[in-house]
């Protein structure tokens, strides 16, 4: 114990003489420096020394309050983001309220279109929603009355104002004015939203809105595309339909290439009565060509085709509709819920005149469907959106109970049931590869081989409606991880 505390000290003598002697040299160092400069400046670089440093003092001080400054009065003039809140201008107090209240649908609106609010015009906005009784009016927003007004979380497409015109149906704006998009010259639509924004139900709704206005076929005729098998599989047998709905990837290529000759044969017949639309040439000939609306739901099964000859081809063939349909009277409505460069390529998005975007995750991809910002912004309201055509304005989509079965049963109920006369060349029914039981399918981990398709359509229904493969696997096995999540990972994926 006493060598140890020898050494101890030894070690502490060491280190405290080696900084005696640094402290020496410094301060012989310093000294020497001094007397240079006496020698050299004298005084004088005493002076500019103390002067620059105080000059330099002032500047960075000066700067630094200056930027300071700025930075609280740009805060405090504009009102941001933050995780879906919109501050609230009360009284002088930072209160925060939810994109969901009347009051800040208007800031909602504003973000969405690029306009960063003032406080003032923010004020202004909230006065108008949130008023006493006895306050005096609030002063008008300069060209902004469209964009107050509320949204309800749900409005049902079966009981929507039917339009003059054929149109598809989307929503009511933020008055209760429907929100529709002409037929007639209306080309190609987008659709994108993150998983359970509404996209399925804004298609159901199309359909129903469609079927409301013409459940004959002879005016309109839809087609539809559904290989995740959750949007359109139970569609029954409709008179307005061109053709059964198309639930595997072959019977999508199959279907558009029907389209694609539709569109051949009518611009034929464009050329020879020496029209240039479907609308001069019934003005012209007196003859009837019902418009055609193909709604596609999963467009990255097809364009993000795994198989990439197969992809490229279907992508020619929808190209080709997507410039010639408007028109011929045919219209995609594309959906995805991964809007990427490769999901929609710009072959396609620069033929779409029109785009409806749910919430979705980045400015990115809102600029992907919209060609603007403003989506990444929108309240997490199921079937909140914004809607693309002349300008741009925020809505709430229809709903059409495609989950409840109402959908369903409203088709059931509509006259003249059975399919079109003419003959597409397309299967009138896609037999299942083994019987489908009712209720959940049973998922067992002692299952060898593929799902089966009823399977399949099980988990990507739920995968649609929780947005995680491990929520699914948890769901279905009660586990994370390991062999049966890449097997859901496939089963989501298949066709892609």
């Amino acid at each position: 114990m006493k060598a140890l505390e020898a050494a101890v000290w030894l070690v502490f003598l060491a280190i405290a003489g080696a900084v005696i002697g640094l402290a020496y040299l410094v301060y012989r160092l310093a000294e020497n420096t001094v007397q240079t400069i006496d020698r050299t400046w004298g005084a004088a670089f005493y002076q500019i020394a103390g002067g620059a440093s105080l000059l330099a003092f002032v500047m960075v001080t000066v700067g630094g309050a200056v930027v300071l400054v700025q930075w609280m009065a740009r805060k405090s003039r504009q009102i941001g983001a933050r995780d879906g809140l919109y501050p609230r201008i009360d009284g002088g107090h930072g209160q925060y309220a939810d994109l969901n209240e009347p009051g800040a649908q208007s800031l909602a609106v504003m973000a969405a279109a690029g306009r960063r609010p003032t406080a003032a015009l923010a004020g202004r906005v909230i006065d108008a929603h949130y008023r006493q009784p006895d306050a005096p009016a609030p002063p008008v927003l300069p060209a902004q009355p469209e964009q107050l007004g509320y949204y309800p979380s749900r409005v049902d497409v079966y009981s929507a104002p039917l339009p003059r015109d054929l149109a598809l149906p989307v929503g009511v704006d933020g008055g209760g004015q429907p929100v529709t998009l002409p037929l007639r010259n209306l080309g190609n639509v987008l659709v994108g939203g993150l998983p359970g924004g509404g996209k399925s139900e804004l298609l159901a709704s199309m359909i129903a809105g469609l079927l409301r206005q013409d459940a004959t076929g002879q005016r309109v005729q839809i087609a539809a595309i559904d290989t995740k098998l959750v949007t359109f599989g139970n569609l029954p047998a409709l008179a307005a339909l061109y053709a059964p709905p198309a639930l595997e990837i072959d019977d999508a290529h199959a279907l558009t290439e029907a389209l694609l000759a539709e569109v051949r044969e009518r611009f034929q017949r464009l050329h020879a009565a020496g029209t240039r639309s479907v609308e001069e040439y019934q003005a012209r000939t007196g003859e009837t060509l019902a418009y055609i609306v193909a709604l596609i739901d999963e467009l990255a099964d097809l364009t993000a085709d795994s198989d990439r000859r197969r992809g490229a081809a279907w992508l020619a063939a929808a190209t080709e509709i997507g410039r010639k349909g408007r028109a011929a009277g045919v219209s995609l409505v594309m959906a995805t819920q991964r809007p990427s460069s490769d999901v929609i390529p710009s072959s396609l998005r620069n033929l779409a005149g029109a785009a409806v975007a749910f919430r979705l995750a980045r400015a990115d991809d809102s600029r992907l469907v919209l060609d603007a910002a403003g989506a990444e912004m929108l309240p997490a309201t199921p079937g909140r959106c914004l809607v693309r055509h002349r300008d741009t304005a925020q809505a709430q989509a229809y709903y059409a109970g495609l989950e409840g079965g109402r959908f369903d049963q409203f088709c059931a109920a509509l006259p003249a049931p059975g399919w079109p006369v003419r003959d597409t060349g397309i299967p009138a029914f896609y037999p299942a590869e083994e019987p489908v039981p009712a209720g959940i399918p049973v998922f067992g981990t002692e299952q060898t081989g593929g799902y089966t398709l009823e399977q399949v359509a099980h988990i990507r229904q739920r995968h649609a409606a929780l947005g995680s493969l491990k929520a699914v696997q948890r769901e279905i096995y009660g586990q994370e991880g390991g062999y049966w999540f890449y097997r859901i990972r496939d089963a989501v994926e298949a066709g892609r």
